[in-house]
């Protein structure tokens, strides 16, 4: 079968799965915990079967955008010899768009917009707010959120929690490793951590009675108020004379939920009037990711391992034909069906001619 130069749409439908703990939360999100002791949560959405856990759009695009990026500037290094072959502002139209400055946005023809894409598939996959001279540029991929199946539905959140532990007062046989004035130091800010903790509960208290208060301009409100603002000043001067922290070297981590390891997503990517060579960087980008396949956070701990299997479709009026498959791993990739294996092709040698660019558009 010949890929044609368009494709009208081209569909990735398949599954995601957690190798490993899947943990990501927004500002937003964060922001809905009823206490700042309750563990990161991890997004849900409701569907038509019930609420389901899923792992955000956002943070799949943003890895498989940096993903081609950094396949593109390994190319060009190679071509050009030049180690720093991008400015920043290069770096940030092809990483996260661009950023925004103040002037005033040219105005780019659709001539201009059709250029950048054939020299730029990075840029016509992903698009950009802020590409250069072009202004605002649509991109022609659209990543779903991976969202947990039904048959895992009743699988709940998986929580991690911790704490930091005082090396000293967790072994104190390692104090004989310090000197003379390091030892005095740190009984200072132990005895100093023990009198700050006990201001800070007489501060905690007094701020629950001022919760009680419906008048705050009388004169029991506005009294203890200034009392605790003395507390909390004592409790600065008392950390200030003992040269210690302001947080306190042994203390809980933040908790976060996580999906669980094993748990696979159903996901879809779409890729809007893709041409050959486009569907190819799509193709060399995930190809680039799984060397490192890692999405979300707390990496540090083992999170974020993710693999992929999706069926890929040519999409038309009323019918989809099936191009082949992708399979996707840690150090693993395989790509199934000849239309798609020509697609990567086309892509591949278009990076070996350097026959592309990741130049600032211009409208020249």
């Amino acid at each position: 079968m010949n890929l044609p130069v368009n494709l009208l749409n081209v569909l990735f439908e398949g599954r995601i799965v957690a190798e490993q703990p899947l943990a990501t939360c927004s500002k937003d999100l964060a922001d809905t915990r009823r206490s700042s002791t309750d563990p990161l949560p991890i997004p849900s959405m409701t569907t038509g079967k019930g609420v389901r856990m899923y792992f955000p759009a956002t943070g799949l695009r943003g890895g498989w955008r940096r993903a081609l990026h950094q396949l593109m500037r390994e190319h060009l290094i190679a071509l050009t010899g030049n180690p720093t072959p991008l400015t920043l502002n290069e770096h940030y139209i092809s990483t996260i768009g661009g950023v925004k400055g103040s002037g005033e946005a040219n105005k780019a023809s659709v001539m201009h917009i059709a250029k950048a894409r054939e020299q730029n598939p990075l840029l016509s996959l992903f698009g950009a707010g802020d590409a250069g001279s072009l202004g605002f540029v649509r991109g022609k991929i659209n990543i779903g959120n991976a969202i947990v199946a039904d048959e895992y539905a009743d699988i709940a959140a998986v929580h991690f929690s911790g704490a930091r532990s005082d090396e000293f007062f967790r072994s104190p046989e390692q104090t004989k490793y310090l000197s003379e004035d390091d030892l005095s130091k740190l009984l200072q800010q132990g005895l100093a951590n023990r009198a700050r903790s006990k201001i800070q509960n007489q501060i905690d208290a007094m701020k629950r009675d001022l919760k009680k208060f419906k008048d705050r301009s009388s004169d029991e409100y506005v009294a203890l108020n200034d009392e605790i603002k003395k507390l909390e000043a004592e409790a600065k001067e008392v950390v200030k004379a003992s040269e210690a922290s302001d947080n306190s070297v042994g203390m809980p981590l933040a908790g976060f939920l996580a999906i669980p390891p094993m748990v696979e997503m159903n996901h879809k990517i779409r890729i809007v009037q893709a041409t050959r060579i486009e569907l190819g960087a799509f193709l060399g980008a995930l190809r680039q990711f799984s060397a490192n396949p890692l999405v979300g956070a707390h990496h540090n701990t083992g999170c974020g391992e993710i693999s992929g299997t999706w069926d890929v479709y040519s999409m038309g009026a009323g019918e989809r034909v099936k191009l082949g498959s992708v399979t996707m791993g840690f150090g693993h990739f395989v790509i199934d069906g000849d239309v798609l294996k020509e697609a990567d092709d086309e892509f591949a040698q278009l990076m070996r001619s350097g026959n592309f660019s990741m130049a600032a558009p211009t409208l020249e």
